[in-house]
This record gives structure tokens, sequence and C-alpha cells, in this order.
């Protein structure tokens, strides 16, 4: 597909995908990382994916988060020593643990959503209910696509150049 098949729009989308990204990196560094109980913020995102998919391997979640699985383990660890997380016996292999979110980690991410929610509430509040209702309809449409496309887009992009010697990884 050649740029002249692609709809101005979708470039009008990337920039202001883009800006997005932007905005909330900066925020979030004003923020700052840590939550209230000196967690990383990002640690976090550990037991809201195990809420949503329920228990499962280290590895397995490191999967589902699309992250690497050493920053993986020291969140679980970290969330285990705070009691919002912790391994049961996997029943299926007993030398295999299963990561399950406690009681705790119910209340601290019920806690977290609030915040989230509160902050969106001040930026969309006083949109019309049915924009907000079509951008979350459609910005979860834009989620879907990246996921049934993802690995071709990682294929493709993989052989795009060389990286810099300490630059990001895929």
């Amino acid at each position: 597909m050649g740029t002249e098949d692609i709809p101005s729009c979708t470039d009008e989308l990337g920039n202001q995908l883009a800006r997005l990204h932007r905005m909330r990196e900066r925020t979030m560094t004003q923020v700052g990382r840590f939550g209230a109980d000196g967690l990383e913020l990002a640690a976090y995102r550990c037991v809201f994916a195990v809420l949503q998919h329920g228990p499962m391997r280290s590895g397995e979640l490191a999967e589902t988060m699309l992250s690497d699985p050493s920053t993986v383990s020291r969140h679980v660890a970290q969330l285990v020593e705070r009691g919002h997380l912790e391994r049961q016996p996997d029943r299926d292999d007993r030398r295999a643990s299963l990561i399950a979110v406690t009681e705790s980690g119910r209340r601290a991410a019920e806690r977290m959503r609030l915040r989230r929610n509160q902050r969106l509430g001040a930026v969309v509040g006083a949109w019309p209910e049915s924009e907000r209702v079509e951008l979350a309809r459609l910005l979860g449409k834009l989620l879907d696509g990246y996921e049934l496309r993802r690995d071709e887009i990682v294929a493709s992009d993989s052989g795009a150049g060389p990286r810099p010697e300490n630059g990001p990884r895929r």
C-alpha cells in the first residue's frame, strides 16, 4: 500500500494518537510514577489484567500485558509484598503457581479506577452523552483492530532498518 492509498484522515488520526500519547506521558510524569502506597503505577496494570482475565501464571501475565517477563515478575513481587496479589498453587501443575488478586488488590484497583474516571470525567464530562458513548465505541474498535493486526504490524516493521545500539526494542 503506497502513501497515495492512505486516506488523509489516517494521517490526522496518527497525529492525534501521538498527541494523546505525549499528553498522557507528560501528565503521568508530572503526577508521578508512584501511587500513594509507593508502588509504581505501572505495577497496577498487573492487578487490572488479573482482575480482567482471572488467575494466571506469571509468564501468561507478561504475554497478556505485552510486557517483558522480568518487569512483570518485579511488579508481581512488589504487589505480593503489599498484599494486592497472591500466589496460589496451580491445580494442573503443582510445580507452578498462579497469580491471583486479593481483596486488598480489588480495593486498590477500585480506588485507581475511580481516580482515572474522575480525571476522564474532567476532560469529557461536558460532552454530550452520545459523543462519550461514540468515543468509547470507536476507541474500542480501534484497539480491537490493533489487537487483530498486531503480529502483522510487528512482523512488517521488524525489518524497518537498524535500531540504535541501545534503542528501544519491540
